[in-house]
């Protein structure tokens, strides 16, 4: 049994491919989507999420983005019903509910409070330092995803693993 009881997973880069040539998204004056491109995604993330749903690991996103906009994405790929909790409560925490940067240790705690563990029992997967950075100071493992780029040298050597893919991410926590 993993000693990973939840993954906290960073929507853009991690999730999902949205650099500016992939992605395009128009909105109305209030906000709503109008158009929305396909977009990138690495191909084992079903597999991972539904390994997770098999081994009882929970799962939250932590993101910058708007909720809508993840919501919405999620509901294009069909796997919004990953992120929940077993009362049915989202777990999808975007910059409306998290006014913080994601380098506030706050920022990841907030995630995981929600799913009900205790901090060393969270992975969370990030593209970025200032996620990582986040994650560690709250003695979280972190995992730097880099499947949509280059390796960062700084990212590599700062967190606790790094992949390429979500399979990988199933093998560390197997």
């Amino acid at each position: 049994m993993s000693s990973f009881r939840a993954i906290l997973l960073d929507f853009d880069g991690v999730m999902v491919h949205t650099m500016p040539l992939l992605f395009r998204m128009f909105c109305d004056k209030q906000g709503n989507i109008l158009l929305w491109n396909e977009q990138e995604y690495d191909a084992s993330l079903l597999s991972f999420l539904l390994y997770c749903r098999e081994h009882e690991i929970r799962l939250a996103i932590g993101s910058n983005s708007r909720v809508d906009y993840i919501q919405h994405t999620l509901k294009k790929m069909h796997i919004q019903d990953y992120f929940v909790t077993w009362e049915h409560v989202p777990t999808i925490f975007g910059r409306e509910q998290i006014r913080i940067s994601k380098s506030d240790p706050d920022f990841w705690k907030q995630c995981a409070d929600s799913l009900w563990v205790f901090y060393h029992q969270c992975l969370v997967v990030e593209d970025s330092i200032p996620g990582i950075i986040g994650a560690k100071d709250w003695g979280m493992k972190s995992c730097y995803f880099h499947r949509f780029s280059s390796p960062q040298k700084d990212c590599l050597s700062m967190a606790d693993y790094h992949v390429d893919n979500f399979d990988d991410i199933i093998k560390l926590v197997t």
